[in-house]
């Protein structure tokens, strides 16, 4: 039985640590589907968990990674057959379920799908779980209401479009986090979609936010002196919001008459100190975004619409290649800002 690397993380008394060892398939939990991964990626999430900063895991011992790309090895589900190349994200991985930090690893069969053309399992993971939520919240506003570009929109009224049915103007967007994994496939895909982004960012990296389809960058002091107002003057249609805290405060401040923002991370922080002005004046809405437990449906929905709207074009610039060894350190660098867009984690050896 052939060995394979595996980061694991196991528990050491109160605290938990990260080691890479060599298992085998023996050592893997049950599963209806072995994969052979080839590719994951690394999430604020994943660095969470490798540097023990985070309690991530509900038990021990698990291999980190929330998602996958890879070859099917064996299968018990008649949906799977040895050869497919398959991808997975969210529903455990990484978490609750053995993660794609491994060189093989079992899973239940509804978490996994099949990887649509013309993506690779590269350019899968050059997406992940990062561009994944991105396209979720992107969804979200546009089932919301926000009008763009893509099509198979259905609202209940076009009362509810914003920008209203007629304008001549783009909807305007409003991203927080924009050099991160989320946040830059976020710019990308509302600028595809024909929307005006504004990027808040604390990085330098102006050009490279205009080349990904920002039209304006502002600051997070900008953002943030929004905050200390009950009401701002409105200035978004809708808003794609990673950060949380003090930053989403700002944006649900911002939002024009019937406006949406889809949070889903708390990079600036878990706490929300608002006021209920926002939402019974203008008639904005909240949406929550959970990618890990997102329905099978929407992840085919989710997938499909990738595959077809990112190019590989588009994918080389925001994303940097690592072993798996390099990952420990790696995780360090995001967790301090270190990071441009996405890592990918090469799994399976080239050699």
């Amino acid at each position: 039985m052939s060995s394979f690397p595996a980061i694991v993380i196991r528990q050491d008394g109160d605290r938990t640590r990260a080691s890479l060892e060599q298992l085998t398939a023996a050592d893997l939990p049950a599963g209806e589907v072995l994969v052979e991964v080839e590719y994951s990626s690394l999430n604020f999430k994943d660095a969470l968990a490798v540097t023990g900063k985070g309690k991530i895991m509900r038990s021990f011992p698990l291999a980190a990674g929330v998602d996958l790309a890879g070859t099917v090895l064996e299968s018990n589900d008649p949906r799977f057959f040895a050869g497919d190349k398959v991808v997975a994200n969210g529903g455990g991985l990484g978490s609750a379920r053995w993660g794609g930090y491994s060189g093989q690893v079992r899973v239940p069969a509804d978490s996994l799908l099949q990887l649509p053309s013309p993506l690779t399992t590269a350019s899968a993971m050059s997406i992940g779980t990062a561009g994944f939520t991105a396209l979720q919240c992107i969804l979200a506003l546009e089932d919301q209401g926000l009008a763009t570009n893509a099509p198979a929109r259905a609202y209940t009224s076009g009362d509810c479009l914003v920008p209203p049915a007629g304008s001549n103007r783009p909807a305007e967007v409003v991203v927080t986090g924009s050099t991160g994994g989320v946040g830059s496939f976020a710019v990308m895909l509302l600028a595809q979609r024909g929307c005006r982004v504004t990027a808040v960012s604390g990085s330098q990296e102006h050009e490279w936010l205009r080349e990904l389809g920002a039209a304006e960058i502002i600051t997070r002091d900008d953002l943030q002196e929004l905050a200390g107002r009950p009401m701002a003057s409105e200035r978004w249609d809708a808003a794609v919001d990673v950060a949380g805290g003090t930053m989403l405060v700002g944006v649900l401040a911002s939002l024009r008459k019937r406006g949406s923002a889809a949070a889903c991370g708390l990079a600036a922080g878990s706490e929300l100190n608002t006021t209920v002005f926002p939402f019974i004046l203008r008639g904005i809405s909240l949406l929550g975004i959970d990618s890990d437990h997102c329905p099978r449906s929407l992840r085919e929905r989710i997938w499909t619409d990738l595959a077809r709207t990112v190019p590989e074009s588009q994918l080389a610039d925001p994303t940097e290649e690592i072993s798996l060894e390099e990952v420990p350190t790696a995780c360090e660098r995001l967790l301090e800002g270190g990071v441009r867009g996405r890592i990918r984690v090469r799994v399976k050896s080239q050699s």
